[in-house]
């Protein structure tokens, strides 16, 4: 996979966001950090989860320095983004983080067909 690939799910959410008449999200490299990890982690064990040995989401975004409000994505799928983002917009619960109101960053993970997403409202964007 392309190492631009956050580059192109960024894109695929910001532009259901603009469709749905809410604001742009901001790429954040903690929030990528996190849910790398996180993918990582559900690769391991080969299951779907929210669940982490690193702490619950609130404590993993406390540990990268995220205030606020944190949602979390997970999804498991063949590697495609168009394959991972129509399972997320599909699901209730995750489309509602897709389209969060206060949240103003973002970041990616994948691993092995695991893919994190991690919206927060944390607007100090901290970048590479």
């Amino acid at each position: 996979m392309l190492t631009d690939w956050r580059v192109e799910m960024l894109a695929q959410v910001n532009e259901y966001r603009k469709q749905s008449g809410k604001s742009v999200l901001a790429m954040d490299d903690r929030l990528n950090a996190m849910a790398k990890l996180h993918s990582d982690y559900q690769a391991s064990v080969s299951k779907m989860t929210n669940g982490d040995p690193a702490g619950e989401l609130r404590d993993r975004a406390n540990y990268w320095g995220i205030t606020g409000n944190i949602l979390e994505n997970v999804a498991h799928d063949s590697g495609d983004i168009n394959s991972a983002m129509g399972t997320l917009k599909a699901n209730d619960a995750t489309n509602k983080h897709l389209l969060c109101d206060d949240c103003a960053i973002a970041g990616f993970g994948y691993s092995n067909g695991y893919w994190t997403q991690e919206f927060a409202q944390n607007g100090t964007v901290h970048t590479s």
